[in-house]
């Protein structure tokens, strides 16, 4: 085994500076894609004219539901109206 190591050594040594090279690049990637998540973030999370984007969301959330409420009722009009025409009856 130490002979096998002997004989290799410069294959074993290239080999970990390549892996290091490689394992160096990834870092760096990963390094910058960090840091244009987090520019992204603070642009995301920012708000608008002081406005957070929690207070957005409920908003949001607050008129979709009051469109719900209104699909509903014209959902109900239109089931009555469709009642309405299938009891009259054509001469």
């Amino acid at each position: 085994m130490d002979l096998w190591i002997k004989s290799n050594l410069f294959t074993l040594l290239a080999g970990m500076l390549a892996l290091g090279v490689i394992n160096f690049l990834f870092c760096i990637v990963a390094l910058f894609k960090v840091r244009r998540m987090k520019k992204v973030g603070e642009l995301f999370f920012s708000g608008k004219n002081g406005k957070g984007l929690e207070s957005v969301i409920l908003s949001q959330a607050e008129e979709l539901k009051n469109m719900d409420k209104e699909i509903q009722e014209l959902f109900e009009i239109s089931n009555k109206i469709n009642n309405q025409k299938n009891y009259v009856t054509l001469p």
